[in-house]
């Protein structure tokens, strides 16, 4: 019902607005000064007259463009809150300024006339002030500022001021709690209207003066848009036919109940009052000439019980001088002015008038400039041009057409119109028509009259057409003569006759053309008064002696006074009824003594404090109420007849308490150890106003306390319970109900399962093989069974499902490790003491693999080829991985022995320790590496640096000493065997012999030369002399050694013989044995190259094939297969011809050995292994002692020479090289030795 009433409220707020603000378009233009007593006689019946004589009229003002007005702006909508039934709602006045400016003049064309029209321009901000407005609002209200923003245009025809059209916007918003945000500021509508009259509505007959009176009808069309929350915006659209009467009434500075305006030039404004068609009041507007416009306008709506007055703070004309804009406009400085040669003529008459274009300057006139002379409602535009004195001059025939205003003194009255279209400058005059234009005529003015009524000291100005009065009543009434004629009138008396038939008469002063004079009148209604109508009757020159009055038909007016009863009030009251039940008050036979239906207002008092909040209107004068709160209850009844009056009857109604109800709502049940709350969401008092019912809970510990309507408590065993509530009106009644709730048991609730490691919460479940983590698991339950909870762990459901660990308690704690890696599921279920589980709660946690890590292996000091030295490796991994660990040595990175991975991670040898040895100079990688069972692997390169042993050369032979003397002829062989090296280089040592008794390569040079290559050598001394023999060692690294062993050669006795017989006879045959010799020799030599390496070529040939390269990594040296050991090389000197050799061809000179160049080992570049952090302690695996095995010897070793070891070996040298040595022995002994034969021997072998 609230919010109806709100929305019932805006609407009226909306309508009012669309009849009210369009301002400029009601006014009325009085100019008539007048003075009236206001002094009541005290006589009933007695006539008390005063006159005053005026002959000031006002015409219509033309405006200007950007002239504008400031109004001090009051909307009171308190009789539209209590019209609409709001309960609780109230709103301050609205305050604010309106602005009123004049945009533009324009054409329009009304009813295909061309005609102008002002544009004005209104606008306004209105507002409640802050905690200004209040309303209703679920049950409760709201207050805050209420605000409204007018944006309007006004068309107006500038000939006499009707309204031709009016558009206007109105934005109204409500901000609760005076909080204008955006999000709370509440849009209660945003309209826009136009409204549109045919014809143009004139609510201005000039011209004025005091007791002028008019009638304006007129059909209006309004069409409303927009958008509103609170109604339907379609559905404003109205249209229909008004019609207003408008009088006169007063003239002087505007004042109302002792208040005024600001602006302070209105000391000769008129007031103009006006009645709807029922007679009922509409308001008033002081008009003042000096600001051109209205001082005050009030608007009245009895029906909406709104009032709105707008008062004049400002006016700004522009275009002028000497402007106060708070009391003086000043004067324009320049002036277009209509001065035609009649201002009062008869229809259908030839009018002349002049177009004035003058400045206030003191400036030149504006000559020759265009005017347009415009009389518009007979369609008569001419175009004129001023002259040298700024004046044009023309004719119109003035027509007959009506102004669409009703009045008895003429016939219509219409504005002339000079107009400058360039500067938009107008002048107006108004020319009215009177059929009746003579020389003298006095009327006594029946239309003029003005009729104030003092009702116990409410003063009423009364329309005279519909005067009715009660006795008691005073009434002042303001009787005008006036002098329509062309000449002065001379003196003359007013008669005036009251209802009881006594008369009065009283001066009437001459009158000039148009002069009026005023008689004031002052009639009490006598109690006795009978019901009926009464006349008052006023005449001017009653006893005729004016012979020049041409029309003595309007010199007497007759008032019709009704004298009636106030309305009788008769009451019934059926009350006794409870809140929210209807009450009747019953005044229907309630009626009016001098007849006609009688009306009411019931006046409500809805909340004891004897006003009134709420009117309701019923014809049959009935009134079905109910109250929301008891007591007695106050009702005023306002009877009103058809003549307006009324009649008041105040009555009491009694309402009945009724007690408050309550419904309360919660849970059915609830677990045990939790927090119930019971709600009572439905209570409520039915007689209360805005009084809240108190909520009582007495046998609960409520946490919001005892008297909220929500109540929380705490409850722990499984059980039921009764909750009471109990509501209490502030009357004291009360009404108590129960709610009932079972208490059941709650089951656990598994809250939280953690991985704690090393006292630290971890949110990554990410753990090392064989890491001893804490699971922890947290539960809750009731306070009973919370320390009873049993909890169920399966650390690896799925590899070990029959594998449990229970605790107990509020909450639980394991210990736990997983010693393989990969995902692994834990599930823990919670049960309480009934069994009741808390569900299953499942979570994989990644177990990472160790990789193993290796401890700094130190390598081992330089060792020489072939060696031995020794590693110890360790390895470090989770306790899990220890015993399966595979430990290995890589002894060659290079080589991917077992054809897998990668050629470092080979398993040469296998455990802890490592016994080794290298025959090959270099830096070697040796990769130490372990492997767990999930393949992963930690690894260590260590470099070992073995460096070469040079060689040492020793030479040995069958004479003892390092000298030797033999005779010429004989032969020895000299041993290198005994030279001394590495195993590997011993096998693979060069060995070459140098002689200096022979040029091995014929360069004449004789040391130097590679005379023999082999470990041994046998020289043949054919010449006596000293010879050195040089035996050269080198490596395979090309480290030598050399040694000299020196042979004296002596001669034989036998040589002189030999010389004598070649110098005999037999000389010839003995050369030729010789050369015989030589050739046999040369033949054996050239035979022995082929069978026995005796040269350097066959020899370096026959090395280059006894010996493949199968290891070079490792610079490992093997016999080729079926390769025999290297020959010895024999040579035998020869003594014949030293001195000239014989020009026969020369060995080829072999280049000197150059011994192949070895590759010197390189460590492998192995990844550098970067093991995972391990964050858990490690098992270190203590290596036991291992039996390394040595190098196996070879399966079968040659017999020892019955002699012994050749001299200077070794056991470990013959066990190698026993068997070379023996081939080698045996090849010197099937050699032919030529040391034993002397010449004679090889003389008698070459005889024949």
């Amino acid at each position: 019902m609230a919010s109806s009433k709100l929305r019932t409220l805006l609407v009226f707020l909306i309508l009012f607005l669309m009849t009210a603000v369009p301002i400029v378009s009601t006014q009325y233009v009085v100019n008539t000064h007048y003075n009236i007593s206001e002094e009541l006689a005290e006589s009933k019946n007695e006539i008390q007259l005063t006159s005053q004589r005026s002959n000031h009229q006002i015409d219509i003002s033309p405006w200007r463009i950007t002239d504008k007005w400031t109004y001090d702006t009051v909307f009171d909508v308190a009789g539209l809150i209590a019209d609409a039934n709001l309960t609780g709602a109230s709103v301050n006045s609205l305050t604010g300024d309106t602005l009123i400016e004049v945009m533009d003049i324009i054409f329009a064309d009304i009813n295909g006339t061309q005609t102008l029209v002002y544009e004005l321009k209104i606008e306004g901000d209105f507002t409640s002030g802050n905690n200004g407005a209040t309303f209703p609002y679920d049950g409760s209200t709201v207050t805050g500022r209420l605000d409204i923003e007018y944006l309007g245009h006004d068309y107006v025809r500038v000939s006499d001021l009707a309204t031709v059209r009016n558009e206007f916007e109105v934005d109204v918003t409500f901000a609760p709690y005076n909080l204008g945000f955006s999000w709370i500021l509440q849009d209660l509508g945003e309209i826009q209207v136009n409204n549109t009259y045919w014809p143009p509505r004139e609510d201005y007959d000039f011209p004025l003066m005091m007791g002028d009176s008019w009638n304006a009808t007129y059909y209006s069309e309004t069409e409303v848009t927009g958008e509103s929350d609170y109604f339907d915006v379609s559905g404003l659209d109205s249209n229909g036919t008004d019609t207003t009467f408008y009088q006169v009434t007063q003239q002087g500075a505007p004042t109302e109940d002792g208040n005024g305006i600001t602006y302070s030039g209105c000391n000769d404004a008129m007031k103009i009052s006006s009645w709807n068609s029922t007679g009922a009041a509409g308001g008033f507007k002081w008009y003042c000439p000096n600001s051109r416009s209205y001082a005050w306008n009030s608007f009245q709506d009895q029906s909406l019980g709104l009032q709105i007055d707008w008062k004049l703070k400002s006016y700004n004309p522009t275009d002028s001088q000497g402007v106060s804009p708070s009391s003086s406009p000043g004067i324009r400085q320049t002036v277009v002015e209509s001065i035609p040669q009649f201002d009062r003529v008869r229809p259908d008459t030839i009018l002349g008038t002049w177009g004035n274009y003058s400045s206030n300057l003191g400036q030149n006139p504006q000559i020759n400039t265009n005017l347009q002379l415009r009389w518009e409602h007979e369609g008569i535009i001419q175009s004129l041009t001023t002259a040298s004195n700024g004046s044009a001059w023309t004719t119109i025939d003035v027509g007959h057409s009506d102004d669409n205003t009703t009045v008895n003194d003429d016939e219509g009255s219409h504005g002339l119109i000079i107009w400058d279209p360039v500067a938009k400058i107008v002048g107006v005059k108004t020319v009215v028509f009177d059929p009746l234009v003579i020389g003298i005529d006095l009327i006594a003015k029946q239309d003029g009259v003005i009729v104030q009524r003092n009702r116990s000291g409410v003063i009423t100005i009364l329309n005279p057409d519909v005067i009715t009065v009660l006795p008691g009543d005073a009434l002042q009434f303001w009787l005008i003569t006036q002098n329509k004629g062309t000449q002065v009138s001379p003196a003359t008396q007013m008669e005036v006759s009251t209802p009881d038939g006594s008369s009065n008469q009283t001066n009437v002063p001459p009158l000039p053309p148009l002069g009026q004079a005023t008689i004031s009148a002052n009639w009490t209604v006598p109690a006795e008064q009978a019901i009926g109508n009464l006349t008052l009757t006023f005449e001017v020159d009653p006893e005729e002696l004016i012979t020049e009055d041409a029309n003595r038909s309007n010199n007497l007016a007759l008032i019709s006074i009704f004298v009636g009863r106030a309305p009788i009030v008769n009451v019934t009251v059926y009350d006794e009824v409870y809140t929210h039940a209807n009450a009747t008050i019953d005044a229907s036979t309630s009626y009016d003594p001098d007849g006609g239906e009688v009306e009411c207002d019931f006046a409500i008092d809805e909340d004891n404090d004897e006003i009134f909040d709420t009117m309701v209107f019923s014809e049959n004068c009935t009134l079905e109420w109910s109250w929301i709160d008891d007591g007695e209850q106050m009702v005023w009844i306002y009877v009103y007849d058809m003549e307006g009056d009324v009649a008041l009857e105040q009555v009491n109604v009694t309402i009945l308490n009724q007690v408050p109800w309550i419904s309360l709502s919660g849970p059915e049940s609830v677990v045990a150890d939790s927090k119930i709350t019971i709600t009572a969401d439905d209570y409520g008092d039915n007689d209360s106003y805005m009084e809240p019912v108190s909520i009582s809970w007495p046998n609960s510990m409520c946490e919001e306390g005892v008297t909220q309507p929500t109540c929380t408590f705490s409850v722990f065993e499984e059980t039921n319970i009764s909750v009471l509530a109990i509501a209490t009106d502030e009357d004291g009644a009360t009404t108590s109900t129960t709610f009932q709730v079972g208490i059941t048991n709650m089951p656990p609730i598994l809250e939280s399962v953690e991985l704690w490691i090393d006292g630290v919460i971890s949110d990554n479940w990410t753990v090392m093989e064989d890491q001893v983590v804490e699971l922890r698991a947290t539960g809750n339950d009731t306070s009973l069974d919370l320390p009873l909870l049993v909890y169920d762990w399966h650390t690896d459901v799925d590899l070990f499902p029959e594998m449990s660990i229970a605790t107990s308690g509020e909450n639980s704690i394991i210990e736990t490790a997983w010693n393989t890696s990969g995902t692994h599921r834990i599930q823990v279920e919670l049960f309480d003491d009934d069994g009741v589980s808390g569900g299953l709660y499942n979570r994989t946690i990644n177990v990472t693999n160790i990789f193993p890590t290796i401890p700094e292996i130190s390598p081992p000091l330089p060792a020489y080829e072939d060696q031995e030295f020794s590693l110890l490796g360790s390895a470090i991994d989770s306790s899990s991985d220890t015993e399966s660990l595979v430990l290995c040595w890589d002894i060659n990175a290079e080589e991917n022995s077992d054809g897998n991975g990668t050629s470092w991670d080979d398993c040469d040898v296998v455990g802890t320790v490592l016994t080794y040895s290298f025959a090959i100079r270099g830096i070697h990688v040796i990769t130490f590496h372990a492997t767990d069972d999930d393949g992963a692997s930690g690894w260590q390169n260590i470099s070992v640096t073995t460096i070469n042993k040079a060689p040492t050369a020793s030479i040995t032979s069958s004479f003892e000493g390092d000298s030797i003397s033999i005779e010429e002829g004989e032969s020895i062989t000299f041993y290198g065997n005994e030279s001394d090296d590495t195993l590997f280089d011993q096998a693979n040592l060069w060995m070459w012999w140098d002689s200096t008794c022979h040029d091995g390569d014929s360069d004449g040079i004789l040391v130097d030369d590679i005379d023999a290559e082999a470990s041994f050598a046998t020289f043949a001394f054919a010449k006596p002399g000293i010879c050195t023999i040089t035996l050269h060692v080198e490596d395979d690294d090309g480290e030598s050694d050399s040694t000299s062993m020196t042979v004296e050669v002596t001669e034989k006795p036998l040589s002189s013989a030999l010389l004598s017989s070649i110098a005999s006879g037999k000389g010839i045959v003995i050369g030729l044995g010789i050369v015989f010799i030589a050739l046999l020799l040369v033949f054996i030599i050239s035979r022995r190259k082929q069978e026995i390496p005796g040269s350097i070529a066959q020899q370096q040939s026959k090395q280059s094939k006894a010996w493949d390269l199968q290891a070079p990594s490792q610079g490992i040296l093997s016999h080729a297969s079926g390769a025999a050991p290297m020959d010895s090389y024999e040579i035998e000197l020869n003594s014949i011809d030293f001195q000239t050799p014989a020009p026969t061809a020369q060995p080829a000179v072999m280049p000197a050995h150059q011994p192949v160049a070895q590759p010197v080992a390189q460590p492998a570049v192995m990844p550098a292994h970067q093991p995972v952090a391990q964050p858990v302690a490690q098992t270190v695996v203590i290596p036991t002692s291992q039996h390394v095995p040595a190098f196996p010897p070879p399966a079968s070793a040659p017999p020892i020479p019955a002699q012994g070891l050749p001299p200077g070996w070794s056991q470990e040298q013959w066990l190698i090289y026993g068997e070379k040595w023996l081939e080698e022995q045996n090849q010197i002994a099937s050699t032919p030795s030529r040391a034993g034969k002397d010449l004679s021997e090889l003389l008698d072998d070459l005889d024949f």
